[in-house]
């Protein structure tokens, strides 16, 4: 069986949190050592040292996942790395993934995407199911192949072939972190009808299922609300978008007892 380890780019974007108390970089380590490259994306306002078993880059300029994950396409095209590994800094990463991948790519029926199922609390995150630009998190998936039409991925963990990634066109950089996976798994359908969830499951520490203090839940929401803005303009469906914009503001007034998420969501425009 040829080793798929060497023929992975995976990137952890990281925004002000050391390398080395990243769960993502943590739990590659043994992957490091079988000769994954890893690139870490620092988002962070300043530089930091790096092991010497990664490469690193530091952008002053915070471009979230979508400017990182484009750029690592960059890197992995000009290093000949067919695969393209997509992590945030905080999954707990099953190695056995790659292993399991690389099983699959020999039975002649292999896919250009492959995801792990990862969990938040014990509950499925990702895959989720998506209609209409509404999303909802599912119960349960079986691993196999599954439609991108209406099955989709988080960001983190997707693992990708490079030429397909180029094929869809990368990331927005409209949309820095919030809505961009969606968007681009809009765009890569039209190219790649399925994709394959794999037995693997991975563990992920989601924003929608923490409570952050206030000031951090007012900022993390304004983000959301102008994503969505942005992201509202490319799809048929707005309305729907809105509707769910319009939950979590509900929510989140309701479990921090403040008119904020209200308002901003209705200063918040859903159509051109």
């Amino acid at each position: 069986m040829k080793n798929l380890v060497p023929q992975i780019l995976a990137v952890v974007v990281v925004y002000e949190k050391a390398i080395s108390e990243s769960r993502s970089f943590q739990t590659l380590t043994p992957l490091i050592d079988q000769g994954l490259n890893l690139l870490i994306f620092d988002n962070s306002p300043t530089p930091q040292e790096a092991p010497e078993t990664v490469m690193y880059h530091h952008s002053r300029h915070n471009e979230g996942v979508s400017g990182a994950y484009n750029f690592a396409a960059q890197k992995a095209i000009q290093s000949g790395k067919p695969w393209l590994w997509l992590l945030d800094d905080d999954t707990l990463v099953d190695p056995d993934f790659v292993k399991e991948v690389s099983t699959h790519l020999q039975t002649g029926t292999s896919a250009g995407l492959y995801v792990p199922r990862i969990l938040s609390r014990g509950k499925l995150l990702s895959p989720f199911y998506i209609h209409q630009s509404l999303t909802r998190r599912m119960e349960s998936i079986k691993p196999g192949f599954h439609p991108i039409e209406y099955i989709r991925p988080i960001n983190s963990g997707m693992l990708i072939q490079t030429d397909l990634f180029q094929q869809a066109g990368g990331y927005s950089t409209s949309l820095p972190l919030d809505f961009s996976d969606i968007e681009f798994t809009d765009r890569l359908k039209d190219t790649q009808e399925t994709m394959y969830v794999t037995k693997a499951f991975f563990e992920q520490a989601f924003s929608g299922d923490e409570r952050p203090p206030l000031a951090k839940a007012k900022q993390r929401f304004a983000m959301y609300a102008r994503s969505a803005s942005v992201y509202a303009k490319t799809v048929a469906h707005p309305y729907h978008l809105r509707k769910q914009v319009l939950k979590r503001a509900l929510r989140l007034s309701l479990q921090y007892f403040s008119p904020y998420f209200i308002a901003v969501f209705l200063k918040t425009s859903f159509t051109e």
